[in-house]
């Protein structure tokens, strides 16, 4: 018997492998979506359940209102006032709601009219809020109302108040001929004296006090349930209230504005960050248009140079829509120095104005500075016979400079290097007595809180680098030529002295440059050919009491000296902001 065969498979229904990798997709995709749907469903039914009770309260409220005689429709503490709480609490399954009444006087004019007070009804408004939920719902509702005045309701005759609250920010206010525009509702004021009271400003931006006993009021502003704050300046006052006359007062509000700041060093371009452990903390000095000065203290960066959040907010904006300017007074970052022009705006990259483009913005900033040198680890510290103390003890130094020149010995070879003039107490006031004397490093840096130049001396620093991180104060003589000075030269090669050649490190004169190469903030050079050095005035350089030069760091010119060059312009061999 031969037995066949048949090896061709029949074909047979089934998916194939793309078949299925779709199908697992599209059920990859539905099992994605669905938990997102489900949590929408469940929000929007949370959302409603909220609103439904909301509205409820708000109800329940309003018709309670309506059912009291019109002389009980106020609220405790108000004006008018009557029986209702201005904000009561209630909890309806598990959730916490606040119920806020606000009854105001209603005028049929506005408070541009001005004039005398000329109501007619009460407004009422019951606003009904939930407490925000975990998935941040956060549910309000309103019902507003007017309550007319029953016939035989006697017209007050007593003294009145009207609080006007309006806007600041307004391109086109106009002080002659001015035109209030954007009033504000649900600005607090209060009233302090004979009478006591608080009332919410309505949708004209009025707050009426009626019928209130005469005298003086301390009259408070608060617009902080709508994060907006009041002009600085302007309230509280003091208002006197003379019988049978409505006394009117304007408040403006507005969103206020911010200052974000980031240090950033001049030369190379990069944020300076501080940390608190090596930092001993910085002071910045904002003069306010409309209040004063703010001094605001820092200890820390973070790690992008920016230094903290709140430093300057609560700004009152300033730019075209209300007039006035912010400026810096005095930058003070122990170890810094600010440049000329150290404000910048950092989005236009150009010089702060003072000024913000709108309410409610953040203005971004950068502060230039200049990190102070910092002496190098072979520096001499000395201070010779030609110094006194404030207490006129003569100060004697352990390591003398030899004939005034700083340097160190390695392998027989005499090295310039940078010189200290301090003593032990930092407070100490160094003076230059008498006499000429000159002292020579690759850099002098003087550390004390004050140096003064008598008259009938003159200080002369030869270095490329100078820093004096106390006050200059130079003396006058009734003959100018016996005025003190200072006078400052570079070095621009080794030095002979009377013990040898002192080598001076390549670098430091790499250090100097020349005229031509350097321009102030106003874009004023110095003079070709020249070269110049670097000096850091921490503080202001003093002729007595007459400001010579404004504490910053500059560029000298070779031969440089003070009193006599202070008033010279770049291109005449005075110093170079930088």
């Amino acid at each position: 018997m031969v037995f066949r065969y048949d090896f061709n498979i029949k074909k047979t229904s089934g998916f194939t492998l793309i078949e299925i990798i779709i199908a697992i997709t599209i059920i990859g995709i539905i099992s994605v979506s669905i938990p997102p749907v489900f949590a929408f469903v469940a929000r929007s039914n949370e959302y409603n359940r909220i609103s439904f009770t909301a509205a409820n309260l708000a109800n329940e409220k309003m018709e309670y209102i309506r059912s009291l005689s019109f002389a009980e429709i106020g609220t405790v503490g108000g004006n008018p006032s009557g029986t209702l709480e201005m904000t009561e609490a209630k909890e309806i399954n598990g959730r916490s709601y606040t119920i806020q009444t606000i009854v105001n006087w209603v005028e049929e004019g506005d408070c541009s009219a001005g004039g005398s007070a000329d109501w007619d009804y009460k407004s009422i408004r019951v606003i009904a809020t939930s407490t925000a939920t975990a998935s941040g719902i956060n549910v309000s509702k309103e019902l507003e109302s007017l309550i007319a005045r029953d016939s035989e309701q006697p017209a007050f005759t007593g003294s009145n108040l009207r609080v006007c609250v309006f806007r600041g920010w307004n391109p086109s206010f106009d002080p002659l001929n001015p035109v209030y525009v954007g009033p504000v509702k649900d600005v607090s004021v209060s009233i302090i004296g004979p009478s006591i009271a608080t009332v919410i400003s309505n949708h004209k931006g009025s707050a009426l006090f009626l019928d209130i006993n005469n005298g003086t009021y301390d009259v408070e502003v608060d617009a902080g349930f709508l994060n907006m704050i009041v002009l600085p300046n302007t309230f509280p006052k003091e208002i006197e209230i003379t019988d049978g006359n409505t006394t009117q007062e304007f408040a403006f509000v507005e969103y206020p504005c911010r200052l974000s700041i980031k240090l950033i060093d001049l030369d190379t371009k990069n944020p300076i960050v501080l940390n608190e452990e090596s930092f001993s903390g910085g002071q910045l000095t904002l003069n306010h248009p409309y209040d004063n000065i703010w001094v605001k203290t820092f200890n820390s960066t973070d790690s992008m140079g920016l230094l903290p959040n709140d430093l300057f907010s609560g700004l009152w904006p300033v730019g075209a829509g209300y007039s006035g300017l912010y400026s810096f007074d005095d930058i003070n970052i122990p170890g810094y120095i600010p440049s000329q022009k150290p404000v910048w705006d950092a989005d236009k990259d150009e010089e702060w104005m003072g000024d913000f483009e709108a309410p409610d913005t953040t203005k971004n900033l950068k502060l230039l500075i200049i990190p102070l040198p910092l002496p190098s680890d072979t520096t001499v510290e000395s201070l010779d016979e030609n110094w006194t103390m404030a207490d006129s003890v003569n100060i004697t130094a352990n390591n003398p400079l030899k004939d005034g020149i700083a340097y160190y010995t390695e392998d027989d070879i005499k090295y310039l290097t940078d010189s200290i003039f301090s003593t032990n107490h930092p407070a100490d006031k160094l003076v230059l007595a008498g006499g000429s004397p000159q002292y020579t490093a690759g850099g002098l840096f003087f550390t004390n809180s004050k140096l003064e130049v008598s008259s009938h001396s003159n200080l002369r620093l030869k270095a490329n680098n100078v820093v004096i991180k106390g006050q200059v104060e130079i003396h006058k003589h009734s003959h100018p030529d016996n005025d003190g000075k200072l006078t400052l030269n570079i070095i621009n090669g080794d030095i002979e002295s009377s013990f040898g050649t002192i080598a001076v490190n390549q670098f430091i004169i790499e250090e100097l440059k020349d005229g031509s190469e350097l321009e102030d903030g106003n874009g004023n050079k110095g003079i070709s050919g020249r070269q110049y050095g670097k000096v850091y005035f921490a503080s202001d350089v003093l002729l007595d009491d007459t400001l010579l030069i404004e504490k910053g760091a500059y560029y000298f010119p070779d031969g440089f000296q003070l009193p006599t060059d202070a008033s010279k312009s770049p291109q005449e061999g005075g110093l170079i902001s930088r």
